[in-house]
Order: structure tokens, then sequence, then C-alpha cells
């Protein structure tokens, strides 16, 4: 019998369909999986939208219940049990600022690889936002490895002085090359006219995504443009009441929902243009795989910096008036953008998954010391 691989426990809050957990499947498909098998440590019971998939690849869903201070101790001794049982030598948190209460946690237990992993440059306000701004004070007394999808997101959870590595959220950019018959395909399904304009957004429908921002735009944007759809895909708590200001807005015939689809790779195609208006982002992956696609982005300046990897963004203020908004995605689409792939320039820039997979492979074979 071979070597069994490395288990990495990697700490989330449900594999579902969302940006980070999109980006650890990415990642999880193309490492060697003879070396190293990826667990999930989850903080939901309801079934994740990637639950089979990593079963079928060998991986383990690991229950735990949410974090909340009301109930620290018997968290503390859940955590404590599920490290003891399956013995892992290396944890890898994605919880952002909560990561310091499950960093420190296998710091008591004597884990050896400690890893936080900033996935946003901001945090929403209320009482958990402070909580979160607390914990944060300590994430460098609890993680050994400091890694950040931006520099925007390193230093919000770091600190300025903070020393971390920039590991870029990268994608598997062969599947987002853009596809002429997959964009007709796509759109015959959707009914969809070749004369219609496609505005399009890939997000859960959460605070952060700013939905409401989007479609106060693009109802201004279908005044002047009758021939124009908004494609949205996700899920989320927030999506109910975009459903009813769509109502009441006028705009059913306008607006899609697809849900949470597993392929939006291939609704990609279909868009004229992608709108990202989001509050914050550690990145935004959605919107490399965007460019990837040739799709011009019309984005929140505000945005991380390294979103810019080709000519294809356009940032405004959300401070900015709606109808400056509109302008703005008039004038990119009066354009007449040449639909081509730029799978290139996100190769040249680091973004793309293979490269990344294999660093963060010999990154754990050499933390573990085998």
């Amino acid at each position: 019998m071979g070597k069994e691989p490395i288990r990495i426990l990697h700490i989330v809050t449900i594999m579902d369909l969302g940006g980070i957990e999109t980006f650890l499947m990415t990642l999880y498909r193309k490492i060697d999986r003879s070396k190293i098998q990826f667990d999930f440590l989850v903080h939901r019971r309801e079934l994740g939208f990637f639950d089979e998939e990593i079963q079928i690849m060998g991986g383990r869903l690991l229950y735990i219940r949410p974090l909340d201070p009301k109930f620290y101790f018997q968290y503390k001794e859940e955590f404590k049990a599920i490290i003891k049982q399956n013995n892992y030598s290396i944890v890898h948190a994605h919880l952002n600022a909560n990561s310091t209460i499950v960093l420190n946690l296998a710091k008591k237990m004597g884990i050896r690889t400690r890893i936080a992993h900033s996935h946003i440059d901001k945090t929403t306000g209320g009482i958990k936002g402070v909580l979160k701004n607390v914990n944060k004070l300590f994430i460098n007394t609890v993680a050994t490895h400091k890694f950040a999808c931006s520099i925007q997101a390193g230093r919000w959870l770091y600190g300025k002085a903070g020393e971390f590595h920039v590991f870029n959220n990268a994608i598997d950019s062969a599947k987002f090359v853009f596809d002429s018959k997959k964009r007709i395909d796509i759109r015959d399904e959707l009914r969809v006219g070749t004369d219609d304009v496609v505005v399009g957004n890939i997000a859960r429908f959460n605070v952060q995504k700013n939905h409401e921002f989007l479609l106060k735009v693009f109802r201004a944007f279908h005044k002047k443009n009758k021939h124009s759809k908004l494609l949205l895909l996700g899920e989320g708590e927030l999506k109910k009441g975009i459903e009813v200001m769509v109502d009441q807005f006028g705009l059913r015939d306008a607006v899609i929902f697809t849900g949470a689809v597993g392929n939006a790779n291939d609704y990609l195609n279909a868009m004229d243009v992608f709108v990202f208006p989001s509050l914050f982002e550690g990145l935004g992956i959605v919107a490399v795989e965007a460019q990837t696609n040739g799709l011009p982005v019309v984005l929140n300046e505000e945005l991380p910096d390294e979103l810019d990897i080709t000519n294809l963004t356009y940032r405004l203020s959300l401070h900015d008036p709606v109808d400056q908004w509109v302008i703005a995605l008039g004038e990119v689409l009066a354009k007449d953008i040449k639909r081509t792939s730029r799978q290139t320039e996100i190769q040249e820039k680091g973004y793309d998954v293979s490269a990344n997979a294999q660093f963060l492979e010999g990154f754990y074979i050499e933390q573990s010391g085998k």
C-alpha cells in the first residue's frame, strides 16, 4: 500500500456555492490528491452544494455547531474532539476575523501549522462587526502563516505592519474561455433575443453584494434600453426581497433569476456586460472569471486594484448618481468590444489555478515534514 495523503483541515462556514468555497474546490480538483487530501470543518448542518463532490474525491465533511459566544465552551469541546479524533497537524482557516477563535484553539492543542486566510477587506456593522474587529486584533498571535487574496484583504486582517502572502484566488481559466456556441445555447434557453443587451451579475444575495443598487442602475438603464435584460445568478437570504423590488419596479419580464447553478461559466457567455457593485470584496473572483471570458466589468472603484487584470474594467463610485452608472454602461457597450478570451493575460498575472495548486501542494508537504 502507498503512503496515506496528508490531510488538511479547511475551516469554513458551509461548502455552498460562494466565492471562497468555489475557490477551494477549484484548488481541490487540481491538487494531487494522492499526496494531499482536503477535509472540511463546516459550521452548518444543512447540505452544501459541494458536499457530494467532496466525498467522491475522498474528502471528509466534519460538522460543528455555529460560532456563538454564548456556547463557546461547548464549541471548544467539540473542536478538541474533532482534532483529537483525526490527528491533524495543519489547519487552514477561512473565517476571516473569526479565524482567530479556531486558530487559538488549534494553538492550545499543539497544532504546528495554523494558516489564517483573509478573503475580505471590510466587515459589516452591528455587534457582529464589533466582535470581528476585536478578534482580528489577535490573529497575528495565533496564526503561524498568513495568506490573503489581495493586499487590501491582508492589511485589513493582519494590519499594515503584518507580513502576509498574497495567494491569488485563482481559477481554472480554460473553463471561462468565451464560447460563441454556448452564448447562443444559453440565450435560447433563457429566451433572450439576439438584439437584447444582457447585463449580468453572479453573487450570493446578501448585503455585501449590493443587489438593491444594481437593480436601481438596471431600472434606469432599461428605461433607455427597452431591449435589455438583467441576468442574476445566485441564492441567498435577500433574494426574496430583490424579487419583490423587481415587481415593484415593473421589471418582471426584464430580470432573469437562475438560482445557484454549477455551470456559471456557461452563463457568462450569454452576458454583454458584467456589473459588480459589491460594497467590499477580498478580491472578487467572479470579476476575474468575467474578464477571462472577455466581458467588460463595471465595478465599485473601492474594490481591490488587483482586479484590473485586463483593460476590461471600468470603475465608478457607489456615491456617483445612478445615472452616471447608466452612462458608463452605455459607453462601455458602445465600444462594441470584440468578444475574445483573455485567458493568456489571466495566466500571466498568476490567476490560473494550476500554478497555485502546485505551490500549495509543496507548501503543505513542507509544513508536514513528509
